[in-house]
């Protein structure tokens, strides 16, 4: 069980979110921001990396969705917010944006999964 973590599509999606903003974002973001706001970012996208793995691995998988779930809430806001300061172009903020739904949507299934829920709103807060 040591890189099942790898081949799950939420894990590499995170992944390839965390490289887009590292490679696209990062050097174009002004000294200040990127080492407050940006780092910000990336640490917790690297969070949300590490939490799939936990999540993967314990039995209790539900309080750690959605904590997963929330952290994707504050990756988008965060992602708004370089967008809404210039920080970041409108369309690499749609792009990233739309990644991090993704993520989200897919931390969501897995969570409605474990219940046998079916969400048909796509982002919902079942389960509580």
């Amino acid at each position: 069980m040591t890189s099942h973590y790898e081949n799950l599509p939420v894990y590499r999606a995170t992944y390839q979110l965390t490289l887009a903003f590292q490679r696209q974002c990062m050097p174009h973001l002004s000294r200040d921001v990127r080492y407050t706001i940006g780092q910000g970012l990336v640490k917790m996208l690297m969070n949300l990396l590490v939490l799939t793995y936990e999540i993967n691995l314990t039995r209790e998988k539900h309080p750690l969705l959605l904590r997963a779930r929330k952290m994707t809430v504050e990756v988008k806001v965060t992602l708004r917010m370089l967008c809404d300061m210039h920080q970041i172009a409108q369309g690499m903020y749609l792009q990233l944006s739309t990644q991090a739904e993704s993520i989200s949507k897919q931390f969501t299934a897995w969570d409605n999964s474990l219940f046998g829920r079916q969400d048909s709103s796509g982002g919902g807060e079942g389960g509580r």
